[in-house]
């Protein structure tokens, strides 16, 4: 089994070879096949972070894996350990009411949706068990008022948008099902008030592009793109929307926003970016909002900042 992860800084294609076609969850063996590349972009918002590893992901083609969180916070599998999703399954979001989990099939045009018991955490594909998104889904989001899920389709230059029924999980598409997003749209953020989506393109420039959603029918409305560094590749905002952040990956900076939370507009603070590691490109920040951190790829290191506020 194979997967590509571009090197832009270094103007190539890697190629790594997997040994096995799922990863065996925290086995000696296979820890390190477990890397930044494969959990890019971490950020707020995602329904538990123990949730999410009950969910963790094997890579290209393999399966979101179920794991049960016991009092000591340690992980067992569930029964089955494991559920089918689609070629590439990369990125997974959980349902502001725990009751769906949705997973982007970044080497099909697919999204997997599933159904999740409150009780046990065990996830059951819905019918039908994907939706069709564009080429290349890769980030997803769902808004806090758990109505609406957004998909970035990187090499579409779009956004799908789907409505969420909120009793059986099910996604149908917005119309129009999809918006332009600039180019390579990577990554997503959602404003925790709901009412903007910021979206990475991981090109050159670099630019997050904001829009406007619709509370009421989910609609998205593109308002603005703002420059950020070369090839932007995660973004989120913070907990309490005053600001946002992104990674660049070949400048090795975070650009830094402040958000008007009547617009969504984003203005660059001063300096408008701070040194990041070699390649950044997850991002992530504490639940309090006081620091952030982001996982530079090229240097094998965390990058760690104390946020003011």
């Amino acid at each position: 089994m194979f997967y590509w992860r571009r090197a832009r800084a270094m103007g190539r294609r890697r190629v790594r070879a997997l040994n096995s076609p799922d990863i065996q969850l925290f086995s000696e063996r296979d820890r390190r096949f477990i890397e930044p590349s494969l959990r890019r972009c971490p950020r707020q918002g995602r329904t538990s972070l123990v949730l999410l590893l009950a969910l963790v992901v094997a890579s290209l083609g393999g399966a979101p894996s179920a794991l049960a969180a016991e009092g000591s916070g340690l992980l067992s599998a569930l029964s089955p350990g494991s559920v089918g999703a689609g070629s590439g399954v990369a990125r997974m979001v959980v349902s502001p009411d725990g009751r769906s989990a949705y997973a982007a099939n970044r080497f099909t045009t697919t999204v997997s949706q599933y159904a999740r018991n409150p009780e046990t955490g065990a996830l059951t594909p819905l019918s039908p068990a994907s939706v069709e998104a564009g080429y290349s889904p890769e980030g997803i989001a769902i808004s806090p008022d758990g109505k609406d899920v957004y998909v970035a389709n990187r090499y579409s230059n779009t956004l799908s948008e789907f409505s969420r029924n909120s009793e059986t999980g099910k996604l149908t598409v917005l119309s129009p099902a999809t918006v332009a997003a600039g180019v390579n749209p990577h990554d997503l953020a959602i404003s925790p008030d709901g009412k903007s989506v910021y979206v990475a393109n991981s090109t050159s420039p670099g630019k997050v592009t904001l829009f406007t959603r619709n509370t009421t029918t989910g609609a998205l409305t593109s308002t603005a793109a703002i420059t950020a560094g070369e090839y932007t590749e995660c973004v989120l905002v913070s907990p309490d929307g005053t600001n946002v952040y992104a990674t660049n990956e070949t400048t090795n900076t975070v650009s830094q926003y402040t958000r008007n939370s009547e617009t969504g507009i984003l203005t660059a603070l001063s300096p408008a970016t701070v040194a990041a590691g070699a390649d950044p490109e997850g991002i992530a920040i504490s639940p309090d909002g006081h620091n952030i951190y982001t996982t530079n790829n090229g240097a094998n290191t965390i990058s760690q900042y104390a946020r003011s506020h």
